[in-house]
């Protein structure tokens, strides 16, 4: 486990996002990660209005370049790192974020856009 600032870079749907992660030392990294504990329904397919609208509520929290708090787990299988995320709109200090963040995980299950989901065993 593993906790960094980011910049969201890109919103996939309402469960993934790519990060520009600051590792730290000047070294920057940009990857995909998956919220731990949650599912949201697809984007494509017969869900694809709810996993829109999923989608859509993540990127109104976190339009591209918010400051995100993240914590970091094991990859999944398509290799995405599993990660809690807490945000504070408009807020860039990581330590702000820390203390009275909102944990983007628990607000979508909250406002009934996901549903908890555990990774299986690999």
């Amino acid at each position: 486990m593993y906790s960094y600032k980011a910049k969201v870079a890109r919103v996939v749907d309402g469960d993934t996002l790519y990060l520009d992660i600051d590792l730290g030392l000047t070294v920057r990294t940009i990857t995909d990660v998956r919220l731990v504990g949650v599912n949201t329904p697809e984007v494509v397919g017969q869900d694809k209005e709810a996993g829109l609208k999923a989608k859509a509520y993540v990127e109104q929290a976190l339009p591209a370049g918010s400051t995100v708090y993240v914590t970091t787990y094991k990859a999944e299988k398509y290799g995405r790192y599993l990660a809690d995320i807490w945000y504070l709109p408009g807020v860039a200090d990581l330590e702000r974020i820390k203390k009275e963040g909102r944990h983007l995980n628990k607000e979508l299950l909250d406002k009934g856009l996901a549903v908890p989901f555990m990774v299986p065993k690999q």
